[in-house]
C-alpha cells in the first residue's frame, strides 16, 4: 500500500495517503521514545516518561499544576511556597518562649530572687570606685587639707579652695591641676 514492498517493510500497515519513509514507516507509526505513543500524538517524542501537554505550554501535564492553563505551571506555584520555613519559625519561638516560662516558673519554686540585667548595681558601684579613687588621690591632691567646694560641670570635676584658687580634676593621672584663668 505504502510503495515498499513488505519483506523490506518495517511498517506493512501504512496507510496509501500518509508518506514513507525508507522503511515504509510513515510519521504516525514511529514512537522515537518507545513510551506507546506514536511520534505525531506525542508532545515530547524523546522522552519516555511525557507524552501529553495539553495547554501546550511546554510543561509535561504531569509536572504541570495547571495542565490545561498555558499561563501558569508548577513552576510558579512552587516559587511561592514558603510554609514550612514559617511553621519552623513559629515553632522555634513557642518553644523558645515556653523554656523561658519554665526557667522563670523554675526561679519562683526556687525562690531565686529576681535580678535583672538593666538593674542599677554597676551605676551603684562605679559611683564608689569613683568615691574610693578620690580619697585616694584627695591625698595628694591641693583639697586635702582643706575643705574646699567641690562641684562636676560638663563632665569635668571642679574644686574650690577656702582661699579661692580653682582646680580641676585630670582623669586620665587622676590629680587636680590648677585653672588658670585668662584676664
Amino acid at each position: 500500500m505504502d510503495g515498499v514492498t513488505d519483506n523490506r517493510d518495517d511498517c506493512p500497515a501504512t496507510n496509501m495517503t500518509s508518506i514513507a519513509d525508507d522503511d515504509g514507516c510513515a510519521l504516525e507509526q514511529y514512537d522515537s521514545d518507545n513510551d506507546g505513543y506514536n511520534d505525531r500524538d506525542d508532545a515530547f517524542p524523546l522522552d519516555p516518561q511525557e507524552w501529553e501537554d495539553s495547554d501546550g505550554d511546554g510543561v509535561p501535564n504531569k509536572q504541570d499544576a495547571y495542565p490545561d492553563d498555558p499561563t501558569q505551571t508548577k513552576a510558579e506555584v512552587e516559587s511561592g511556597g514558603g510554609g514550612f520555613l514559617i511553621y519552623t519559625l513559629v515553632a522555634i519561638l513557642v518553644l523558645g518562649a515556653l523554656a523561658g516560662l519554665g526557667v522563670m516558673q523554675r526561679n519562683n519554686a526556687l525562690g531565686i530572687e529576681k535580678v535583672s540585667p538593666f538593674s542599677q548595681e554597676p551605676v551603684a558601684q562605679g559611683q564608689m570606685e569613683t568615691q574610693m579613687l578620690e580619697q585616694q588621690g584627695s591625698n595628694d591632691s591641693p583639697g586635702a587639707d582643706s575643705n574646699g567646694q567641690e562641684w562636676e560641670e560638663n563632665g569635668v570635676r571642679w574644686l574650690r579652695q577656702e582661699d579661692g584658687s580653682l582646680f580641676y580634676l585630670d582623669p586620665q593621672a587622676n590629680q587636680w591641676i590648677a585653672y588658670e584663668q585668662s584676664q
